[in-house]
């Protein structure tokens, strides 16, 4: 799977660890990914509280790949 398809599973699952077993990959390594995307965009993707879910760049981020995969 790609780096744009792991971003994909934490927003269609909004929970990092449902992604990773998803991804058969461990939870730490999918965190740390996307510690690293965000860190690449200057911005953070997903509100972790009150609950976990996509902000508006995340959204932006969504739309971009899947118009892509199209």
């Amino acid at each position: 799977m790609d780096d744009y398809g792991y971003f994909l599973l934490i927003a269609e699952e909004l929970n990092i660890s449902r992604a990773a077993k998803r991804a058969f990959i461990s939870q730490q390594s999918l965190s740390k990914y996307l510690k690293h995307l965000e860190d690449s965009y200057g911005t953070a993707l997903f509100t972790r509280k009150p609950e976990f879910a996509l902000t508006p760049a995340g959204l932006i981020v969504q739309n971009s790949i899947l118009a892509q995969l199209l």
